[in-house]
């Protein structure tokens, strides 16, 4: 990610199915491994997110609300 914020990336598209096999247990820690983790420095940069929620995305409805609640990923 933090290659693509150097080289001046417009915005991410999230197509949906974004976590699977999401834990009851633990999908704080799944979430963070995740979407937080691997996309933080284009957060960082502010670079725009226009997402969508896959079916694979309503495994846990947890992860759902965080996904749907979380503004960086204007769902």
């Amino acid at each position: 990610a933090a290659d693509h914020v150097e080289k001046g990336l417009d915005a991410v598209v999230l197509l949906g199915d974004n976590i699977y096999n999401i834990p009851d247990e633990g999908w704080e820690e799944r979430y963070e491994q995740t979407i937080t983790a691997p996309f933080k420095p284009l957060f960082e940069a502010q670079v725009p997110f226009y997402s969508v929620v896959g079916d694979h995305d309503f495994d846990n409805d947890n992860v759902l609300r965080k996904m749907l609640a979380d503004p960086r990923l204007n769902m």
